[in-house]
């Protein structure tokens, strides 16, 4: 028997009675997976996954209500940022405690390119501005009053 081999059939006896004592000092724990709700036994406390499949899919779980949540803010800030652009409070009544009582009406309907809202979407300040221009900001009951008097006068 040469040296390699020698040190080959070492190194395996070494392993294997490593491995054996880790064993012993690291028995086997029945765990759930707080995804999918498997049995799963593991010496690793830490781990709470069966599978790596189970835990990427739970990630992208993850990832897609953040961005979500992001976008929901960064909807919230824009709309923050047009009200104040537009003065802040109703144009009929002045008020002005809450961001979603507040609705963009634009003057001339016919004037319209998009909808305020799918244009906070993009988030495109220039395009936003321009639209703005043409609306007034109101409070949402002003707002409907106002329709109210459009349709009835129809």
């Amino acid at each position: 028997m040469n040296s390699k081999e020698y040190y080959s059939k070492n190194r395996k006896i070494i392993r294997k009675k490593q491995s054996e004592k880790y064993k012993k000092d690291h028995p086997l724990k029945s765990k759930v997976c707080i995804f999918c709700n498997k049995k799963f036994k593991t010496s690793n406390n830490l781990k709470i996954f069966c599978s790596e499949k189970c835990e990427q899919t739970q990630s992208r779980i993850r990832n897609k209500e953040k961005g979500a949540l992001n976008f929901k803010k960064r909807r919230q800030e824009m709309k923050r940022r047009c009200i104040n652009y537009m003065g802040g409070k109703c144009e009929i009544c002045g008020y002005n405690k809450h961001l979603c009582a507040l609705d963009f009406h634009h003057k001339t309907p016919k004037e319209k390119d998009k909808e305020i809202t799918k244009l906070i979407r993009n988030g495109n300040w220039k395009k936003i501005k321009k639209e703005l221009n043409k609306c007034m900001l109101l409070c949402s009951n002003c707002h409907r009053e106002l329709h109210f008097k459009i349709y009835e006068n129809e």
